[in-house]
């Protein structure tokens, strides 16, 4: 059946008889689409034609959300796939990390409403482009959120990290993965800045090797002590849970209600098989519909600028998109203190640098010719052995070694 439609579209598309042609040309101007050939063309409006029913038919439905014919109305479900990305590890989610306990509900009375974005713990949305890389993001939104909360500083973390040096260690970069081995790296090692360590794979393609070169850190090693989970299929233990910070979540975004989704409640069309990792950021109500207010990770030019609202106190299993069956969090310890980033010395009594003429006392910091110091044991090593430098890890600097002349 789906064969003769795709047949009677093309058929119709050539003659120039569709309408939904028109919407079909607007879509492609919009969106950049060029298509290899004629033939894959003709192919690419039969998929869009399909999207383009599917989304009138909901609309028409009088639902308190409404769809959109977006960027993802050309590809199949098997390729929209690739925007996604999360591995489902219900048994542990954080794997070996340090569980600090589960979030149950204390029964304390809770705000009506609840939304960490103006309150300045929630980072720009992000664009996670043609990687399955949704996993990383929602592990940086989580540990953004704790540091905020524990510290009053928003900084913006890499997720390109966790793409490139997480691989093979439970994680499969742009082919997917999950927040379990992600949080557990982040708890051993120096997390580094969005702006240190970019974003490059949005066309799908990781980075080749794990390289920190550049890293300006922003939550240091330790600064993670653990993780809590929610109590699962609990809407007030949520809901508590996110009053106190963002929280990591897991969804059905694969199925019509989230994939073209733009605004108001999602209620309907909207599964509960964890395909794809987010952000949940609070919940409220909307024209008397309770909703969970989540950010995504496919940009600003997707569902209300970013964010999608889900339907809240449903009695389904896992609540609606699967929201409540699982959901973590960090915990950041309340002074992170970031590694300081070595600055190279100031020409002077206490600094030798390697010109041609120079003659260094022992104990003074090494620098090379460029006025740049050798700043970290591997660089002293490589370059400041040929003018008689050591690493002195007692003080962690590159130093002129005792009697020596350096000429």
């Amino acid at each position: 059946m789906r064969c003769a439609a795709f047949v009677a579209s093309v058929a119709l598309y050539a003659a120039g008889e569709d309408p939904v042609r028109s919407a079909f040309e607007k879509f492609q101007a919009k969106w950049q689409k060029n298509y290899g050939s004629p033939e894959e063309e003709l192919r690419r409006f039969g998929v869009f034609q399909n999207t383009y029913q599917q989304v009138m038919e909901e609309n028409a439905k009088g639902h308190p959300y409404e769809l959109e014919v977006n960027k993802f109305a050309d590809l199949t479900d098997e390729e929209f796939s690739t925007y996604l990305g999360k591995k489902s590890k219900p048994h542990r989610r954080w794997g070996t990390a340090k569980h600090l306990g589960t979030h149950r509900y204390s029964g304390q009375a809770l705000p009506d409403s609840w939304d960490w974005v103006p309150k300045g713990a929630v980072t720009p949305v992000k664009d996670q482009g043609l990687c399955g890389s949704c996993w990383a993001f929602s592990t940086t939104g989580a540990l953004e959120g704790a540091l905020f909360v524990s510290s009053k500083r928003l900084v913006s973390l890499s997720e390109q990290q966790l793409v490139d040096c997480t691989k093979g260690k439970g994680e499969d970069a742009c082919d997917g993965g999950d927040q379990d081995p992600a949080f557990k790296y982040a708890e051993s090692t120096d997390m580094c800045t969005e702006k240190s360590y970019p974003y490059k794979s949005s066309k799908g393609k990781a980075g080749k090797t794990c390289d920190m070169s550049s890293c300006s850190v922003g939550i240091p090693k330790g600064g993670v002590t653990g993780y809590k989970d929610v109590q699962p299929d609990d809407v007030n233990a949520l809901m508590e849970a996110v009053v106190q910070q963002p929280v990591a979540i897991s969804v059905d975004a694969n199925s019509t209600g989230f994939k073209n989704y733009m605004s108001g409640v999602i209620k309907a069309q909207c599964g509960t098989d964890l395909d794809h990792a987010v952000l949940l950021v609070g919940y409220g109500t909307m024209n008397g519909t309770p909703y969970w207010k989540v950010k995504n990770s496919w940009n600003t030019d997707w569902g209300m600028d970013g964010y999608v609202l889900i339907e809240r106190g449903v009695s389904q299993s896992g609540g609606m998109c699967g929201v409540r069956s699982e959901a973590s969090y960090p915990v950041v310890s309340s002074s992170p203190s970031p590694t300081p980033t070595p600055t190279p010395p100031t020409p002077g009594k206490d600094v030798c640098c390697m010109a041609a003429d120079a003659t260094c006392q022992a104990g003074q910091t090494c620098c090379s010719s460029s006025k740049k110091s050798y700043a970290t044991e591997s660089s002293c090593k490589r370059h400041g052995a040929k003018h008689n430098c050591g690493w002195d890890a007692s003080h962690s600097k590159c130093v002129v070694q005792p009697s020596v002349l350096v000429v």
